[in-house]
């Protein structure tokens, strides 16, 4: 076909091939030919390797699917932040940022190196000792609060996390009298 071609027209069109090496590999490569005098006795015929600009292709793909998924995952988290699973499970969460719930949660250990499950237990149990340190609040409404659905379930992942229990929590609080104001201010060294 493309002898033809080049009998007709003069030129062949481009095309992409692979060849093998002597060891078996396998090279993508850029084909094609032209004629350079009337009578076809003169011409070229070119082959370009392309290994270099498939590589360069390949790494330009990962990036973007890279930033893709990390759009994904800080969308999400931003979401969960903002109570987005306090209502719905992980499955609708995934279903409304259109991506399936395994993907989802790839995506939010590959860029937080935690589940997204992980990330809401870790917000709840933060407000929770938030709660349990300077609020007087009973127990039990702060594990409600929290967004826990159990104070079983709270007191067991609170153990687990932070290796002591809410009432253990609190009184190492210290007692602070009712009538006294606490102010926490943040600083950051310069």
């Amino acid at each position: 076909m493309a002898a033809r071609q080049i009998r007709e027209t003069g030129v062949s069109r481009s095309y992409a091939k692979e060849l093998l090496r002597k060891d078996g590999s396998r090279v993508p490569v850029l084909a094609g030919a032209t004629r350079l005098d009337e009578d076809g006795r003169t011409g070229v015929f070119y082959i370009l390797d392309l290994t270099e600009r498939r590589r360069v292709e390949e790494q330009a793909q990962a990036a973007q699917r890279l930033e893709a998924v990390g759009r994904l995952a800080s969308i999400a988290v931003r979401r969960i932040e903002d109570g987005a699973l306090s209502d719905t499970s992980l499955s609708e969460f995934a279903a409304e940022l259109g991506v399936s719930d395994r993907h989802l949660r790839r995506a939010v250990v590959e860029h937080y190196g935690v589940s997204p499950i992980e990330l809401l237990q870790t917000q709840r149990l933060l407000m929770a000792k938030r709660l349990l340190m300077d609020t007087n609040m009973p127990i039990g409404e702060v594990a409600m609060t929290s967004g826990f659905s159990s104070l079983r379930r709270f007191n067991a992942t609170f153990k687990e996390r932070f290796s002591l229990y809410s009432a253990g929590m609190r009184r190492a609080r210290g007692k602070t009298p009712h009538e006294s104001v606490v102010l926490e201010v943040g600083y950051r060294a310069p």
